[in-house]
């Protein structure tokens, strides 16, 4: 059977070409093309049409009737609540219909067999994902196992491990990688971009600057924005010098809480995709916690800890807000999160690695988000807010099964690892030639 793949990078595509290239050396029953956020600036070795393309090529006015789950399997109002990358001012809903529509016409008109994106994580992605499902064509993207430095692909919305001959992972091996994990508190290094953090040189910052106003100058881009305008990136640099100031006046440091009955919420990047895709139901996190405070018990605390990437990354008030909340602390960004897991109650989480490493420290789960590891025995799923006091209530009252004897936990973790192949030091902007070698791995694995 011939393979059409259609790769969807949705950033800068060298990965994406350097492996499109290194995939066309092995199997040459492929043929390849590529589906673009934004024309490239470089001389490009495959055929590619680009959003603005397919949106031009719709020259109809599209009744949104014609938008339904018999045909894109979505909303419309599912994808604009989660849009970050359309510009201001552009007819978002009228622009995502004709996405919509011509999208899956071009899937047919190339015979598309699989579809290779990088993530679930806004409007133009989870709208391809959709699409796709509605074609019965796989849509794969690449997804951390969450243990060691292992990276998977998968076809399902809540990032799940599918069936794979790709390696063989013992129960032994399997639970050798979880203890690692936790007795040596490792956390995972994608939480600590240094490209993130607030506390950069003034050289770094510079730099940044001048690649901001450089690429604000080449992109010409008539439906997107990649990046900020130049005036609002200095409002958000400003903002955040006062953000991150309110929120250390607000933070406490751990050794005062050690010997308290406590909750712990780890506050989430946002927008990801654990907030926008696996926690589209509910993702305020304010709210959240508002709701937890509200139901925990006097003599409890809640203790909050900032994603260290996304420490003074909010609108001023936010941390104050939260500091408010009865009985509601927060703990410093820097602070090892394993060593609040240890002692938790119970972890509450919409859909973040926090909640699986609770589960591998024997911890129960309060999960707002639709992610992988919401089957598990210990995982208490919050589905009805208004029984938000019962869910509580039954967290801190569990007796979590020791995941060394369930069963339906080494499978789960098995079925990812299985499927999996290291990836050390990758970034969606690597074209180390190691890693294309490992990453063609994965991807003709999928291949019939």
């Amino acid at each position: 059977m011939k393979n059409n793949i259609l790769f969807f990078p949705s950033h800068a595509p060298n990965q994406y070409e350097a492996l499109a290239k290194a995939l066309k050396q092995k199997r040459n029953d492929i043929t390849i093309k590529f589906f673009l956020l934004d024309k490239p600036y470089i001389d490009f070795a495959f055929d590619y049409t680009t959003y603005e393309e397919l949106i031009d090529s719709c020259t109809e006015t599209l009744p949104e009737s014609s938008l339904n789950n018999a045909l894109y399997n979505c909303s419309l109002n599912d994808l604009f609540l989660m849009d970050r990358i359309h510009k201001r001012g552009v007819p978002k809903r009228e622009l995502l219909s004709k996405y919509l529509f011509s999208f899956r016409q071009y899937l047919i008109d190339n015979s598309i067999t699989h579809v290779f994106g990088y993530a679930l994580s806004d409007s133009i992605t989870y709208g391809c994902y959709h699409v796709c499902q509605s074609l019965g064509i796989k849509y794969y993207y690449i997804n951390v196992t969450r243990l060691s430095t292992l990276y998977h692909l998968s076809s399902s919305r809540s990032g799940e491990g599918e069936p794979s001959s790709l390696q063989s992972f013992s129960d032994d091996h399997i639970f050798e990688l979880v203890d690692t994990m936790v007795d040596k508190k490792i956390t995972p290094k994608y939480a600590s971009d240094p490209n993130m953090v607030i506390k950069k040189s003034f050289f770094k910052v510079f730099q940044s600057a001048i690649n901001l106003i450089y690429t604000r100058l080449k992109v010409k881009n008539k439906y997107l924005d990649f990046y900020p305008s130049v005036s609002l990136a200095i409002k958000r640099f400003i903002n955040r010098r006062f953000s991150h100031h309110e929120l250390i006046k607000n933070t406490y440091d751990f050794k005062k809480f050690k010997d308290k009955k406590y909750l712990f919420y780890p506050l989430h990047l946002h927008p990801e995709t654990s907030t926008l895709v696996w926690g589209r139901w509910i993702n305020n996190q304010y709210e959240i916690l508002k709701l937890i405070a509200r139901a925990l018990p006097d003599e409890y605390v809640l203790l909050v800890k900032e994603h260290k990437v996304a420490a003074g990354r909010h609108r001023r008030g936010f941390y104050e807000s939260i500091s408010n909340l009865p009985n509601t602390f927060f703990i410093h960004h820097e602070t090892n999160a394993h060593e609040i897991i240890l002692a938790a109650k119970a972890v509450v989480t919409i859909a973040g690695t926090a909640g699986f490493e609770a589960l591998c420290h024997n911890k129960p789960v309060l999960l707002f988000g639709d992610v992988d590891y919401k089957c598990m025995q210990n995982v208490i799923q919050c589905n009805d807010l208004s029984r938000m006091k019962e869910y509580v209530k039954n967290a801190i009252s569990l007796k979590p099964e020791d995941i060394h004897n369930d069963k339906k936990f080494l499978d789960f973790i098995r079925l990812k690892l299985n499927g999996s192949v290291s990836l050390e030091g990758y970034s969606a902007a690597s074209v180390d030639k190691n890693l294309i070698d490992d990453l063609v791995n994965l991807y003709i694995e999928k291949l019939s």
